[in-house]
């Protein structure tokens, strides 16, 4: 060995340990030379990775001072380095950053705190969007309203309530209810070309054979002439009574037509004395009114009244029926003699009136006042016909 080489390794070695020294006085905690290999040759197999530079040491030092390093930190280097690689696109770290500093930063990032966010909190969670459930059907809304849910059991009736409807139905006459609501003729025979009369045989011999007028038949009132073909109905009401009632009803009324004025006036206010007025509607007793209704259906359903003849009978409230026969024009006075006869003369006596189809009264039947023109047709024959009051 040369003296001059000798020479340089003595001062070198001895230049080396003087900054070692120096190195060490100032920073006691600086890594060693070896470490500072190991992470060249880390950064050196990874492309795109600086190396560390030597002022970070120093930093590194600090940091170490404020944080020591744990076994954590120690053992989990390769799967750092795989996560910053990951969370910063491949490029590496900051040339002013360690290896170590990052590792630990992502760790705590990623590891710890991701770790603690996993928890989910089950008995803090809160639904705003559904309806509180309740335990009995209610609305949804600011004041909530039980539903009341009604069974579909009737309610049982006691049995009072059998007895009640009993006496009601026998109050009510339920022999009259069952009769049938209505009557109808039954429809023509066909082949006739043309239009004759809807008085059937029947009907003519109520007006003795072949006479035109009807000189039983006197209303009290008739409003115009009524046309061979125009429709109508007859009504008049039925009350349905005791036997005992219906005879009081019938009996004669005291009268004071043969006394003078002055004994009018003094015995006005008897007693003895019944109101003039004719009432609207007449009394009957039960066997009566079947008697009537089943002898002009009979008569209306074997078609001896002729085509489109209908009758109906409506409970007007309590034991009055409303009764109505639909007939033509020109049978109407033959209808009303057809009562006559059917219900043995108690119809003579009831306020009756023929309604036409716009609802006027055209004529009105009532006792004890009549015109005194007969009724009958007036015209030529046929269809163009029309029947009225001719006065003599």
């Amino acid at each position: 060995m040369s003296p001059r080489r000798a020479s340089s390794e003595t001062s070198s070695v001895s230049t080396s340990s003087a900054t070692r020294s120096r190195l060490q006085s100032e920073s006691p905690n600086v890594v060693p030379q070896d470490v500072k290999a190991i992470s060249a040759s880390r950064s050196q197999s990874r492309p795109g990775r600086s190396l560390t530079q030597p002022g970070s040491v120093s930093a590194h030092g600090e940091r170490r001072r404020k944080k020591p390093r744990t076994e954590t930190d120690s053992g989990n280097g390769d799967s750092i380095d795989d996560l910053v690689d990951r969370t910063s696109g491949g490029h590496g770290t900051s040339s002013t950053e360690s290896v170590s500093s990052s590792a630990r930063r992502l760790y705590g990032t990623f590891g710890v705190e991701a770790r603690q966010s996993k928890q989910v909190e089950t008995g803090s969670i809160i639904d705003l969007t559904s309806p509180d459930r309740h335990s009995s059907p209610a609305y949804a809304g600011a004041r909530n309203r039980k539903v009341l849910v009604r069974s579909s059991r009737p309610r049982a009736s006691p049995v009072a309530n059998y007895a009640d409807s009993a006496t009601i139905l026998q109050q009510d006459h339920h022999q009259v209810r069952l009769l049938p609501a209505e009557a109808r003729a039954p429809y023509p025979n066909g082949g006739q070309s043309q239009f004759t009369t809807h008085i059937t045989k029947t009907l003519k011999r109520l007006t003795h054979g072949e006479a035109p007028a009807l000189k039983h038949f006197r209303p009290a009132f008739v409003c115009r002439d009524v046309k061979v073909l125009e429709r109508g109905y007859w009504q008049f009401y039925i009350k349905i009574a005791e036997e005992s009632v219906v005879k009081e009803s019938r009996r004669p009324r005291v009268t004071l037509k043969l006394l003078g004025s002055t004994a009018r006036k003094k015995r006005g206010g008897g007693a003895g004395v019944l109101p003039s007025k004719t009432s609207n509607h007449a009394l009957w007793t039960e066997d009566e009114f079947i008697q009537f209704w089943e002898n002009m259906t009979s008569v209306i359903e074997s078609g001896k009244v002729g085509f489109a003849t209908r009758m109906t009978r409506e409970l007007d409230g309590g034991s009055l029926w409303k009764i109505r026969v639909f007939t033509w024009g020109e049978m109407l006075g033959h209808i009303w003699m057809l009562f006559l006869v059917l219900s043995d003369r108690l119809t003579g006596n009831i306020l009756m009136e023929w309604i036409a189809g716009n609802g006027a009264v055209v004529v009105r039947m009532s006792d004890g006042k009549h015109q005194s023109g007969l009724w009958m047709r007036k015209g030529p024959d046929g269809a163009q016909g029309v029947w009225g009051l001719a006065y003599r």
